[in-house]
Order: structure tokens, then C-alpha cells, then sequence
């Protein structure tokens, strides 16, 4: 089974990129080029794809902190209730981007190490997936602030084009279903019990 942030990802979030991809196809026809028409369209894509990602990973952190608090780790419910609420305190995902950092410090108030646990379960992939989280951001803070140093230190590392969001998505596709696996293993172990 799969958490309800990776359905919501593969679904609605999913549909909500469709929707901009199918708006890039209407301006340019599906032509190449035109890149006065389509520069703000691809900013949109690559910003877009970022706040699905912040929203998936705050979904997926969410569950896993219903996950860790249940009944049977936990059986009081108030002071479940108060664990929840110090495990969101000051959650980064609330207020911050889903970039590497963020993602490790959120995840590590239920004592899972992230990104240690994703590199050690997918040792070549997980390169990879932290490498394009952490450029996405940087390219949505660029386009998000009007930053021109950012936006440069992020098109020398990949066009800001269709293409790369193309491949940006994929990629996060992958590490989307990843961490998902990786966030049910870890509750699973501690808790004993199927978190989703």
C-alpha cells in the first residue's frame, strides 16, 4: 500500500501539472522554440512543481506523525494530541521550501534520518534525488524572489526549459514513491504496525 500523499501526487497533484503542461502546449502548439511565449509558462511549471512537492512531503509528514502516534505507542489521547502538536511545532515544511534540509530536520522529529535512510535503500538513485530537490528549489527561489543569481546558478545546471521539467517531474516521481516506502518502512519498524 501506498500513503494517501503518494495517491494525492500521482492524482490531483498530478493533474494540477497536467493542467499547466497542457496550457505550455496551447501557446507553443507543441513546437520548439518561441522562447519570449514560453519562458514565464516554464517558470510556472518549475514553480508549480515545487509547491506540489511541499505539499506532498507536508501530506506524507502528516501521516507518518499519525503513523508514530498511535494508539498502541501512545495510548493516552491527550498526550498524543500534545506530541502531535511539538512535532509540528515549528515545522519547517509550513513555512520554508521542501528542499534536502527541511525534509531531514521535519522527518527527524519522529526520529527518522531521512536522507540516510533514502541513500541507503536506494544508494544510486538517492544521489540523484537529492541532487534534483535540492536544484528544483533553487530554481523556485529564484523564479519565487526574481533572484537573477539563483535563476543562473540554476540554469547552469539545467535549462529552465520544458524538457528539464519534464525530467525534473520524473525524477520526482520517483523520489516521491522513495520516500514514501522509506517513511512506511521506518513506522513500520518502530511501531510494529502497517502505518498506511
Amino acid at each position: 500500500m501506498v500513503s494517501e500523499a503518494l495517491s494525492s501526487w500521482r492524482d490531483s497533484r498530478s493533474a494540477n501539472l497536467d493542467a499547466l503542461v497542457a496550457a505550455h502546449q496551447a501557446v507553443t502548439r507543441g513546437l520548439p522554440g518561441r522562447p519570449s511565449l514560453t519562458t514565464e509558462l516554464n517558470h510556472a511549471l518549475i514553480a508549480r512543481l515545487a509547491s506540489e512537492l511541499q505539499g506532498f512531503s507536508r501530506d506524507l509528514h502528516d501521516q507518518a506523525s499519525d503513523g508514530f502516534l498511535t494508539a498502541a505507542t501512545v495510548p493516552d489521547p491527550g498526550i498524543r494530541q500534545i506530541l502531535r502538536a511539538r512535532i509540528e511545532d515549528g515545522r519547517k515544511l509550513d513555512v520554508g521550501n521542501a528542499n534536502a534540509g527541511n525534509l531531514g530536520n521535519d522527518f527527524l522529529r519522529i526520529g527518522l534520518r531521512l536522507w540516510p535512510n533514502i541513500h541507503a535503500a536506494h544508494p544510486v538513485r538517492g544521489a540523484r534525488w537529492h541532487e534534483w530537490v535540492e536544484w528544483l528549489n533553487l530554481a523556485r527561489n529564484g523564479i519565487a524572489h526574481n533572484d537573477p543569481v539563483k535563476l543562473g546558478q540554476a540554469s547552469a545546471a539545467h535549462p529552465l526549459t520544458l524538457a528539464t521539467f519534464r525530467t525534473a517531474r520524473g525524477v520526482l516521481n520517483q523520489f516521491a514513491s522513495g520516500m514514501d516506502a522509506v517513511v512506511e518502512t521506518y513506522l513500520r519498524g518502530k511501531t510494529g504496525v502497517q502505518p498506511w
